[in-house]
């Protein structure tokens, strides 16, 4: 009974943790991510943002590049990952691909999961290169040229792959 009492304490606990985490992560991550997305179009520059409160939050965004969309218009691409824990090695992760407009409002993002599920490199003005890493063996290349698509499918194998939903910020 004790060891029962004992697993539900924890679990709430750390559900309450993720929750605070949460509650901060998307004004936290636009705020901060608009203010470097101002200041920078180094392909491939890298910035950590740090939130405190009883536990680690930090955020790393990687500026990918810019992908043509239409005949003039270009979206920015940012990879975005989140590390949240109590302990230093003991780290939780999880990554979006976030996208903005050329002026810096974001448009939304790609929740993909792990860190290798992310965007590689922009191969050309319109198309995104994935390669996850792992247990995955297949690169896929999607096509942003008519705009950000409602669905990502990621190869991985030949068998299957993943796939990320749009969500659009209104």
């Amino acid at each position: 009974m004790k060891l029962n009492i004992l697993i539900a304490t924890m679990f709430l606990f750390s559900c309450h943790n993720d929750h605070l985490n949460n509650r901060y992560d998307q004004t936290f991550v636009e705020e901060k991510v608009t203010a470097f997305l101002s200041n920078t179009e180094v392909i491939g520059e890298k910035k950590k943002f740090s939130f405190s409160d009883s536990s680690i939050y930090e955020v790393e965004a990687i500026f990918l590049g810019k992908v043509k969309i239409g005949p003039i218009t270009k979206i920015k691409i940012v990879n975005i990952t989140h590390f949240t824990g109590l302990y230093r090695d003991a780290l939780r992760a999880r990554s979006e691909i976030l996208v903005f407009h050329e002026d810096n409002e974001i448009m939304g993002k790609y929740e993909v999961g792990s860190l290798g599920n992310l965007p590689t490199e922009i191969i050309s003005e319109s198309k995104l290169l994935f390669w996850p890493k792992g247990a995955c063996d297949l690169k896929t290349t999607i096509d942003f040229s008519g705009g950000p698509p409602n669905v990502l499918f990621v190869k991985c194998t030949e068998k299957g792959g993943s796939l990320y939903k749009w969500w659009y910020y209104q």
